[in-house]
C-alpha cells in the first residue's frame, strides 16, 4: 500500500492539509496512505504495544490531542481520520455504515500489518472498536469505550433520526448550510458545551475549522444516516477480550447509564463513571483517562 509523499490534493469543500493542516495537533506525526476507496490521514507515535484510537462522529485525530502523547509514553499509538472526516478522502459512492467503516479500517490495519493489543473508541468510535474486535484480532488484550454511542435509537427515533439525516444530506444542501453556519467559533463552542463538556480552546478551534468544510459536515451527516447499531449487543456478548466502559456522568450526548447497561451485557467488562466530565471526557481530562487506560491494560 503506497505511502503518499506529502498530502493529497483535496476535492472542493474538503479540508486542505497545506492550509487547514497548518498547526494541526501532532502534524509532524501525520502520514497519508492510499488504500482501496480511501486516502487515509493517519498519525503514529510512541513505542511499545500497539494502541489504536478511533474518534467519534464529527471529530478527527485532533480529538486525541491531549491523550495521544500520554499514551505514547507506554504504547505505539496509531490514530486516523474516519472516512470523509477530517483529512481522509473517500470515494463518493462509499456508504458509511458500521460494517463498511469497520471493514475499511480493518483492511487498512491489515495492509499496514498492524494488529493492536489495545483499541480505544470514543462515541461512535466505540462501536467501530467492538466491530473490529468481533472480526478476530488475535493480539487484542483490552478494549476501551469512552462515552460509547452503543444504543440504537428508541421508538419513533429509530425511523425519524436516520430518515432526517438522509434528507438533510441529500444533494449536500445541509452540508453547505451547516458549514456556513459554523463559521463562528462561539457557535461551535456552544454546540460542544451542549454535550456536557468544556473542551480546551485548541479543540474548539479545530472543530470549528472542520465544521466550515462541506466534506467533513457531509461525511458526518451521511455516517449518522447509515448508522445501525441493531447488532452491537450481540457483538458485545461475543467479545473474548475484556472491555472497559468509561462514561462521564455529565454526558448530555449519550446517557451515562448506557455504559453500565452495556457492561452488564459483555462477558468481561468493567464500568467506570467519571464525575464532572461530559461526552468529550478524554479532551477535558486526558491525564485521568490515560491513567485509567494504562491501569486497565496492565491488568489485562
Amino acid at each position: 500500500m503506497p505511502l503518499l509523499e506529502g498530502s493529497p490534493r483535496g476535492r472542493s469543500g474538503a479540508p486542505d492539509w497545506s492550509v487547514d493542516g497548518i498547526g494541526w495537533p501532532h502534524r509532524e506525526h501525520s502520514r497519508f496512505y492510499r488504500n482501496g476507496d480511501h486516502i487515509w490521514h493517519l498519525q503514529r507515535l510512541g513505542k511499545g504495544p500497539i494502541a489504536f484510537l478511533i474518534h467519534g462522529t464529527g471529530a478527527s485525530t485532533h480529538s486525541w490531542e491531549g491523550l495521544l502523547p500520554l499514551l505514547a509514553e507506554r504504547f505505539d499509538v496509531i490514530t486516523l481520520d474516519l472516512p470523509n472526516h477530517g483529512f481522509t478522502l473517500s470515494a463518493p459512492g462509499f456508504k458509511p455504515n458500521l460494517p463498511n467503516v469497520a471493514g475499511a479500517v480493518g483492511n487498512l490495519l491489515r495492509e499496514l500489518k498492524v494488529d493492536p493489543e489495545l483499541v480505544i473508541g470514543h462515541s461512535a468510535g466505540a462501536a467501530i472498536a467492538i466491530a473490529l474486535a468481533d472480526d478476530d484480532h488475535a493480539r487484542l488484550k483490552q478494549l476501551v469505550s469512552i462515552n460509547g454511542a452503543l444504543r440504537p435509537f428508541d421508538g419513533a427515533m429509530r425511523i425519524v433520526a436516520p430518515a432526517a439525516a438522509r434528507l438533510l444530506s441529500f444533494g449536500g444542501l445541509a452540508a453547505s448550510a451547516l458549514s456556513r453556519s459554523a463559521r463562528s467559533e462561539r457557535r461551535v463552542e456552544k454546540l460542544l458545551l451542549d454535550t456536557g463538556s468544556k473542551p480546551p480552546p485548541s479543540s474548539v478551534r479545530n472543530y470549528a475549522k472542520l465544521m466550515t468544510k462541506k466534506q467533513h459536515v457531509s461525511g458526518t451527516l451521511k455516517m449518522m444516516a447509515h448508522w445501525d447499531l441493531s447488532d452491537i449487543e450481540a457483538a458485545c456478548r461475543r467479545l473474548s477480550a475484556p472491555i472497559m466502559f468509561i462514561a462521564g456522568n455529565q454526558d448530555k450526548a449519550v446517557p451515562p447509564e448506557a455504559a453500565a447497561e452495556m457492561a452488564r451485557i459483555a462477558c468481561k467488562a468493567e464500568h467506570v463513571s467519571l464525575s464532572g466530565l461530559g461526552h468529550l471526557a478524554h479532551e477535558e481530562n486526558p491525564q485521568k483517562i490515560a491513567r485509567i487506560i494504562v491501569e486497565a491494560f496492565a491488568r489485562a
